[in-house]
């Protein structure tokens, strides 16, 4: 993603949200803030949300320091990435939802607090994908502007799924179950498309350095 092209900030913020998929993870903060107030759970959600932007941000940050302290290659990363996506993607095409109320563990009376840390911030809303594509979107040569259009992005998304955790309960009770399986699908297809655009451009970079090298 480089400079100011919007058609890559749109398709970055897009994937990001559906690697979050606050719609799908709405019925489990449902689940999770059972017998919580309604300023409990916007409290749940504030904090989800919080939690997600600063685990996100931070991989952004020192994804590629992480990558090089870890003696792999941006390639290799972006392979390992492209598949962990697209694996998300094909679960959230399959009949067993990603994630589910099993994938987590349903802790009604827990505090607003706990609860809004982990699992809703870590690993519900900043998943493992949403980790690896932030991971893979940080290249410091880029300059202030891209951070900047990065975090920028990031803070949208983040804004929009706590705004439909807030009003879990209309998203859930207008879409419907089917309605919020439909979705699932829609993201799942567009995170397996984007996780195998992910590892093609791993596997080129690898192929470019085997030229370079021989």
């Amino acid at each position: 993603m480089n400079g100011f092209d919007w058609s890559a900030h749109i398709q970055f913020g897009v994937s990001l949200f559906a690697l979050m998929a606050p719609i799908v993870v709405a019925p489990i903060f449902i689940s999770l803030t059972a017998g919580m107030t309604q300023q409990d759970r916007i409290v749940c959600a504030t904090v989800g949300s919080g939690t997600a932007f600063v685990v996100l941000s931070l991989a952004y940050f020192f994804g590629e320091t992480i990558i090089s302290t870890m003696g792999t290659s941006l390639p290799s990363f972006q392979i390992a990435g492209g598949l962990i996506i697209a694996l998300t993607g094909l679960s959230m095409m399959s009949d067993k939802k990603v994630p589910s109320e099993e994938d987590v563990e349903i802790d009604a009376g827990g505090s607003a607090l706990r609860v809004g840390v982990s699992p809703m911030g870590i690993p519900l809303l900043g998943g493992a994908g949403a980790i690896t594509k932030m991971m893979l979107e940080g290249h410091p040569e880029e300059g202030v502007g891209h951070e900047a259009s990065v975090i920028s992005i990031l803070a949208v998304v983040v804004v929009i799924s706590w705004a439909i955790l807030v009003g879990a309960g209309f998203f859930v009770r207008f879409l419907g179950k089917s309605g919020i399986l439909v979705f699932e699908r829609i993201f799942g297809l567009l995170l397996i498309a984007i996780g195998v655009e992910i590892l093609v451009h791993g596997v080129w970079g690898h192929a470019d350095k085997f030229v370079l090298t021989h």
